[in-house]
C-alpha cells in the first residue's frame, strides 16, 4: 500500500509539472522537413504561437539555442532593414543567427555569423543562402550579388581586400557554383582590365585585355592564357595579328610597325615573338640566314604576360 501510495503521488507530480509546462506555454515538436530531416524544439510559445526561448535539434548532431529578439528591427551592414517577427539563434558550432524562421530554419532575410568570422547578411531559402546577399569574408573580400544552394549563383560583384594604396581587384559577372562563368570584368588593382569570357573561374573563350600601360589584347584565351588567334596592339602603336601559344607571339601572324610616315608589315612564323622559318631546306640555309639577319629589325617587342 505505502509503495502504491508513492507512485500515485509520483504520478500526480508528474503530471502536474506536465499541465504547468503545458499551460505555461512549454512544449515538444518536432518538423518533418524536406531538406534538412527532422527538426526538434523543446521550448516555450508565446500567445501568438512564435517560439520563445528553447533549444532546437536538427540531423547530425547539430542544436541551437533560440529565443525570438528583443528587437523588431535589425540595421544590416548595407543599411538595409530586417523587420517583423526576428529570432535569434546560437549554434552549438559557433555560428550565430539574428533574423527570420520558418520551421526553425533560416528562411526570410537575416544575418548569418560564422564561427570563422565571415558573415553573410541578405536572403535565405530554408538554411540555405538563396536569393540576394553580400558576403563579408574574415579576409576583407566582400561578394555581393546572387546566391542558390549557398554558395556564388548567378551575377555579382567580388572585390578583393585592398592593397596598402587602398586599391583593390574587382570581379563583376557571371558565377556559377562559386566559380567565374561567362561573361565577366575583371579590374585589377594596377589598371589592368579584362572583359571577356570565363569557364570554371579562368579566362577561356573570347575576351578583351587592356594593360595598365596602354597595351592591348583582343581575341582568343584558353586556360587563362592568350592562346589562339588575335591581335596583340602595343601602346607605341605597332600591332601584331595571328597566332598565340600561352601568352606567346607563336605561329602564324602578321607583324605591323611604322619606319618613317610608312606604314610597315611582315607576314610569316614566329617563336616566343621572334621571325622563324618552318622546316627549312638545307640547300637554302645560307639563303635563309641573310633573310633572318634582314628581318631582325621585324622582331615584335615583347608583350605582357
Amino acid at each position: 500500500m505505502y509503495f502504491l501510495l508513492m507512485a500515485l503521488a509520483a504520478l500526480v507530480i508528474v503530471l502536474a509539472v506536465i499541465l504547468i509546462a503545458y499551460f505555461s506555454g512549454f512544449r515538444y515538436v518536432k518538423y518533418r522537413t524536406e531538406e534538412h530531416g527532422t527538426v526538434r524544439y523543446i521550448g516555450n510559445f508565446d500567445s501568438d504561437g512564435f517560439p520563445g526561448k528553447g533549444k532546437v535539434y536538427f540531423n547530425g548532431n547539430v542544436s541551437a539555442e533560440i529565443k525570438r529578439a528583443d528587437r523588431t528591427s535589425f540595421t544590416l551592414a548595407d543599411g538595409s532593414t530586417l523587420s517583423g517577427e526576428l529570432f535569434e539563434m546560437d549554434y552549438s558550432d559557433g555560428t550565430v543567427y539574428v533574423g527570420q524562421i520558418d520551421h526553425f530554419l533560416k528562411h526570410g532575410r537575416g544575418r548569418l555569423e560564422y564561427s570563422g568570422g565571415d558573415i553573410y547578411e541578405g536572403d535565405f531559402s530554408y538554411d540555405e543562402l538563396s536569393g540576394n546577399g553580400k558576403y563579408y569574408y574574415v579576409s576583407g573580400d566582400v561578394y555581393s550579388g546572387e546566391f542558390e544552394n549557398s554558395k556564388k549563383n548567378g551575377t555579382g560583384v567580388y572585390e578583393w581586400y585592398a592593397d596598402e594604396n587602398g586599391k583593390s581587384d574587382t570581379f563583376s559577372g557571371k558565377y556559377i557554383n562559386d566559380r567565374r562563368y561567362g561573361y565577366g570584368v575583371y579590374t585589377a588593382a594596377d589598371g589592368t582590365i579584362y572583359e571577356g569570357n570565363y569557364v570554371n573561374d579562368v579566362k577561356q573563350g573570347k575576351g578583351k585585355l587592356s594593360f595598365s600601360d596602354g597595351d592591348v589584347y583582343e581575341g582568343d584565351f584558353y586556360s587563362d592564357t592568350r592562346t589562339g588567334k588575335g591581335t596583340y596592339t602595343w601602346a607605341s602603336g605597332e600591332s601584331y595579328t595571328g597566332d598565340f601559344l600561352k601568352n606567346a607571339i607563336t605561329g602564324y601572324g602578321t607583324y605591323y610597325w611604322t619606319s618613317g610616315s610608312n606604314r610597315m608589315s611582315y607576314e610569316g612564323y614566329f617563336l616566343n615573338g621572334k621571325v622563324v622559318h618552318p622546316d627549312p631546306d638545307e640547300n637554302d640555309a645560307e639563303e635563309q640566314q641573310e633573310e633572318e639577319q634582314e628581318e631582325e629589325s621585324t622582331e615584335a617587342p615583347e608583350t605582357n604576360d
